[in-house]
This record gives C-alpha cells, structure tokens and sequence, in this order.
C-alpha cells in the first residue's frame, strides 16, 4: 500500500491505495483507514506556494467548507468523515463511492430523459438539503 510508485506514504493514518483524479484544485486517492478497514476518497488540497497570510485565509475558508460539508446528511450528498490542516497538504477523508466515472458514462449511450429527470431530481433535492442546513445554520 504505502511505497507504491508515485503514492504518498500517507495522510495522517490513512492509506493511500491509488491516486483516482486529478483537478486544478488538487488530487483524490482512494486509501484505507486502517483503524476500521473501511475504504475512502482522501481529498488533497493544493495550498502551496501561498504567503503565510494568504495560507491563513485560504485554512479558515477550508475548515468552514468542511463543517459545512460535514453537517449535509443527505443520501445524494458524500459523506464527510475527517479533515486535517495542520500539514503541507490539507486534506478531506470523504465517503468513497465504487461505480463508473461519469467521464467514461458520458463518452457512452446518451441518457433517456428518465434517468436525466431521475439524476436532476436527486441533486435538487441534495440542493435543498444543503440549503435547509445552511439557512439552519443561519439563525
């Protein structure tokens, strides 16, 4: 696991298994959480490169997004599990999800417009989830 080719040793106690994306924002890897052998999607933030200022900002956004994230209980939402920022790589353990990439879904048949309707219908009703959160969080 740890001392694969091109994978970091680890975040915190968790085991990267294999890196699955990469974005402007950073890099995911599946890894393990060897306390209770359950697989996760570890979220790695970019923060190098930032003034001690601009880090300091960027970790406060960071940390509201995560219990923000954290408190969104909804079965169309990731689950969030864990957060660290007190290293080079901030990062977010996330529940991890097995199924198909949606790049390679949508190089193949087009969706009918049921399961189009299906998949809209799920993500407004996470939207709302979010929203009732965040407007409870509010008052």
């Amino acid at each position: 696991m740890s001392g694969t080719a091109g994978l970091p040793a680890a975040f915190g106690r968790y085991r990267p298994l294999e890196e699955l994306g990469t974005g402007a924002m950073g890099k995911v890897y599946l890894a393990i959480d060897p306390l209770i052998d359950r697989r996760v999607a570890v979220k790695v933030i970019h923060a190098h490169g930032l003034s001690e200022e601009d880090r300091a900002a960027f970790l406060e956004r960071f940390r509201t997004e995560v219990r923000a994230a954290a408190l969104c209980a909804h079965p169309a939402i990731v689950g969030v599990y864990d957060f660290a920022d007190d290293g080079p790589m901030p990062y977010i353990v996330m529940e991890y999800l097995e199924g198909e990439p949606l790049r390679s879904r949508m190089k193949g048949q087009p969706l009918d417009v049921d399961r189009i309707a299906s998949i809209g219908g799920s993500i407004a009703a996470a939207l709302e989830a979010a929203n009732n959160r965040a407007g409870g969080a509010r008052s």
